[in-house]
């Protein structure tokens, strides 16, 4: 493999990586809180792994112009997040 595919492959399982930490996270705050806790510690996670994200990203400025339209969308599930948790409660 050519040096550039590998990078893409280590940015790509480190990113997987972050994703099912954040997951698995979110997962133990539910069955150790209650609602409102699970709320606000699934909310910390994804804003971790965001900032995580947008490091890795920072760090090869190429894949973040690829990815200029992630902005928009991280905000529209962190809204959807926040109306299905207003509902719930």
């Amino acid at each position: 493999m050519k040096r550039e595919q590998l990078k893409r492959v280590f940015e790509g399982v480190i990113l997987a990586a972050i994703s099912t930490l954040a997951v698995i996270s979110s997962i133990a705050s539910y069955a150790s809180t209650t609602e409102e806790g699970f709320v606000t510690v699934s909310a910390y996670s994804l804003s971790l792994t965001i900032g995580l994200v947008f490091l890795l990203l920072l760090l090869n400025r190429e894949k973040l112009k690829e990815f200029s339209g992630l902005k928009k969308t991280v905000l529209k599930v962190i809204l959807w997040i926040r109306r299905r948790s207003s509902k719930t409660l």
